[in-house]
């Protein structure tokens, strides 16, 4: 008799019970809006000269352009482009009859590689360059083919009026980075610099994100006695963690409107919200 009466206590203890992650620790919400209200004070007791922003380029500040892209393949690329199409079809054919891996099949999958290691023109240039020059030259004039996101030149003018300093944060190669400046003064001529990637002549890079080595040479270099609340916005999660990792208060960017509420939650005011 005993044991059921225990049985029926534990029974009941356990169904009305709260589970024990809500009852010994805060909501995952409730954390995370306790996050924010500490840098939302930091931020508020900062003025502009002590907060700065530092920016990813791509899928953040800029996207790809394909109207311009198919047209610098068509200018540059020509008839290599072509050529390299014809013969990556007859790969995939001889492929699906004989599982052999022609030259141009080849060239694809090390392109794949060289973009899921980097993700940028930079990298793949080798990989091209050792199959076709032409080839090679015409994929950084196409990678250049970039256009704003639509409302973040409106919100880098409207910080940059503030008087807060942005750079860019970004794997971009140093390189690329010069010819995209060139394309876009009006926008790039209100950032103060920033920390780009250099390349090998092999495509290796040098640090980069998501390596937290990355974040803390941009601190070391832009913000060495960390007196400075540095502002970083990036579209990759795993990025973002990394910022945080190294003192980086950081954002996770899904568009110009979600940015805007997400800084003004923490306190920074711009206009047209």
């Amino acid at each position: 008799m005993k044991f059921f009466h225990i049985l029926l206590c534990m029974v009941t203890m356990t169904h009305f019970a709260l589970p024990a992650s809500d009852f010994a620790y805060p909501s995952l919400q409730a954390r995370q809006a306790m996050t924010d209200r500490a840098i939302k004070q930091k931020l508020t007791a900062h003025g502009p000269q002590q907060i700065e922003f530092a920016w990813d380029i791509h899928d953040v500040l800029m996207q790809p352009n394909k109207g311009k892209m198919a047209k610098a393949i068509v200018k540059h690329g020509g008839s290599s482009a072509i050529a390299l199409g014809f013969r990556l079809l007859g790969d995939k054919i001889n492929y699906a009859f004989t599982q052999e891996v022609g030259q141009a099949e080849q060239l694809f999958r090390d392109i794949k590689q060289a973009m899921k290691n980097s993700g940028t023109a930079q990298t793949c240039y080798p990989v091209l360059n050792a199959y076709d020059p032409v080839l090679a030259e015409a994929s950084l004039k196409v990678a250049a083919q970039l256009s704003p996101i639509p409302g973040m030149s409106e919100l880098i003018t409207e910080l940059h009026i503030r008087g807060y300093t942005q750079r860019v944060c970004s794997n971009i190669g140093t390189q690329e980075f010069v010819r995209l400046k060139k394309k876009h003064r009006t926008l790039f001529e209100k950032f103060d610099g920033g920390k780009t990637v250099s390349y090998s002549a092999d495509g290796t890079p040098s640090t980069k994100k998501p390596e937290i080595n990355y974040f803390i040479e941009y601190q070391n270099m832009y913000n060495p006695d960390r007196s400075k609340t540095i502002i970083f916005i990036d579209d990759k999660i795993e990025n973002v963690i990394a910022a945080e990792q190294a003192g980086f208060v950081a954002i996770l960017f899904i568009s110009a409107v979600q940015l805007r509420a997400d800084l003004k939650r923490l306190g920074v005011h711009v206009d047209n919200y």
